[in-house]
Formats: C-alpha cells, sequence, structure tokens
C-alpha cells in the first residue's frame, strides 16, 4: 500500500540540483521499511507530470524516484555547462543522480524509451551501478538503431537533417518559427486533417489533446530533442554485455519500433532477458496521470515479478 493517502503525488515533487543544472525530482516513499527502491528515467519530450502515473503505480510496491533529465521536464540544458546532450553525458548525469540518491541501496530502474536507452549505456559504463541494480525493466526501449522501422535511406536523411538542426542557430531558428503556439495549433491541425484520410485515430487524440502536446513541446528543451535524436539515428548499444537482468515490456501495435530486431539486439546485452508484449488496441494518453492508466503498461506477469521482495 503506498503512502499517498491525503496527498497528490505532486505533492511529493521536490527542486533538484545537479551539476549547476535546475530541475526538479518526485520522490514518493513507501510506508514499508526495506521494500524495493525504484528510479524511473523518462524519455524525450516528456516531464514528471506526463508519467505521473507510473510512479504512482510502482508506489505499490515500494519506493519510487523520478529525477528530471538536462533538457527535459523543464530541467536546464547541458549546453548551459558547456555540455552537448549526448547519450554518454546523458548517461553520466544519471550515474551521478544515482550514486548520490542510493549511496548504501539496491535500485530497480524503469526505463521509458530513450531513458532505457540512457539507463543501459549509464550501466555499462559504470560497473558499479551494474552490481547495485536489481533489475531493469524496459518501457519500449530499444537497443540499436536498426531498431526503428526506417529504411536505410530515409534514416541517412533523418541522420542529416537532425544534425544540421541541432547546430545552435540552425535550432533557434526552427523554434522560433515552430515552437510558437500557433504555429503547433497549425501543425497538429493540418496533421490531423491529412490522417484522417486514413482514418489514424492516434492524430485524431492528439488533436483533442492539444493544449498538453504543446505544453509538452514548450516545456522541454529544442536542441536537446534534436541532439537526442541524432543519437539515436547513430546508437549502437550492442557493444558490451550487462550481468542485470531485463524484463523488456512493448507494444505489439508500435509503427516505429521493429520488435523482433530490439529482442534479437536486447539479447545480445542482457544475458538475462524476459520479454512482455501488450497487445493494447486502445489509444494510449499522453499523460498517464493515476495509477489505472498506468497499469495498462504492467500485465499480470510483470506485477508477480515486482511483488517480489
Amino acid at each position: 500500500m503506498s503512502n499517498q493517502v491525503n496527498n497528490s503525488p505532486a505533492d511529493f515533487i521536490v527542486p533538484l540540483n545537479m551539476n549547476g543544472l535546475q530541475g526538479r525530482m518526485l520522490r514518493l516513499k513507501s510506508d514499508r521499511p526495506g521494500r524495493k527502491e525504484f528510479l524511473i528515467v523518462y524519455g524525450q519530450r516528456s516531464s514528471i507530470e506526463r508519467w505521473i502515473g507510473i510512479a504512482e503505480f510502482l508506489n505499490r510496491y515500494g519506493s519510487v524516484t523520478m529525477p528530471d533529465l538536462p533538457g527535459f521536464g523543464g530541467m536546464d540544458n547541458l549546453f548551459q555547462i558547456n555540455q552537448k546532450p549526448t547519450l554518454d553525458n546523458l548517461a553520466d548525469y544519471l550515474a551521478a543522480f544515482v550514486k548520490m540518491n542510493y549511496k548504501r541501496r539496491r535500485v530497480t530502474i524503469v526505463g521509458i524509451g530513450y531513458g532505457f536507452i540512457i539507463a543501459t549505456r549509464m550501466l555499462q559504463r559504470f560497473p558499479d551501478l551494474e552490481q547495485k541494480t536489481d533489475l531493469i525493466i524496459s518501457l519500449d526501449g530499444i537497443a540499436h538503431r536498426d531498431d526503428l522501422q526506417l529504411k536505410r535511406r530515409s534514416l541517412i536523411f533523418f541522420q542529416i537533417t537532425t544534425r544540421l538542426i541541432s547546430y545552435r542557430f540552425v535550432s533557434f531558428f526552427i523554434k522560433m518559427l515552430t515552437m510558437n503556439t500557433t504555429a503547433l495549433k497549425t501543425i497538429y491541425t493540418e496533421s490531423a486533417k491529412a490522417n484522417r484520410r486514413i482514418k489514424d485515430k492516434s492524430v485524431e487524440k492528439t488533436k483533442n489533446n492539444l493544449s498538453l502536446e504543446i505544453w509538452l513541446w514548450q516545456n522541454n528543451d529544442f536542441r536537446s530533442y534534436i541532439t537526442t535524436l541524432l543519437s539515436i539515428c547513430k546508437l549502437d548499444n550492442c557493444r558490451q554485455s550487462l550481468r542485470v537482468p531485463l524484463w523488456h515490456i512493448y507494444d505489439t501495435n508500435s509503427r516505429y519500433v521493429d520488435a523482433v530486431s530490439t529482442e534479437q539486439h536486447l539479447q545480445i546485452i542482457y544475458s538475462d532477458f524476459n520479454s512482455i508484449t501488450i497487445n493494447d488496441q486502445k489509444i494510449k494518453p499522453i499523460f498517464v496521470t493515476n495509477p489505472k492508466l498506468a497499469a495498462r503498461y504492467f500485465p499480470g506477469k510483470i506485477r508477480q515479478v515486482l511483488s517480489k521482495a
């Protein structure tokens, strides 16, 4: 049973200062001492608010911590301290956070999308953190650029485009042109109209939650987002194996990820590999704001794993 009885989980968001960068952190303690410690690492274009329901769901099984990432969730970006948001730098940031907050405690890591990529690279770069990690859970994570359902020509074009936009003045110009409220409303409205012909319900859902989409875009650093997209185009986390057990949870309806390729690559990295599929025909919400919505991401089998001491 969680400790959220008379309080909203949002009441447990506190300031976070890491390496001179200002952000926030959600900390939900368990009312049962000695239970699991969960670290949620969210991905691109995200925030604590977007995934707070998952934190509340996991709080049933132990204490939960979810920090902002540099450039995401409203946190200061790495460019402000003369660093780039490369995968290695983000992994180093996460490692510093883990060492600061889990000095004598073991941890279970839940990586969402790009957050799983960062967590994997962190464990590969820091063997001491690999040894103190009980389990890692992937929610729609990947391991290699080939896991994307893109033809080679499209991947090369995407890589060239993201590299160009990642430059400071280009990204600033694109941001000013496209990330304002009027432009975003126009982009999403036209996208919904174009996809209505093929009955793309996910786009219709996006249109209905337009204010949430705009908030996410404007609450995250655009240049950091583009730079991390570029890192996905070059991604290869398969060069070093890990001895941490992995449970990989993925949606079979995903249009962007090749499930077979992802499993093959994850098995190269994680010797103790387990996978669970979600065949959810319902449209996933933009914001997972409560445990009921979060439960759709955690089938019964993974709940049994989480229940084990």
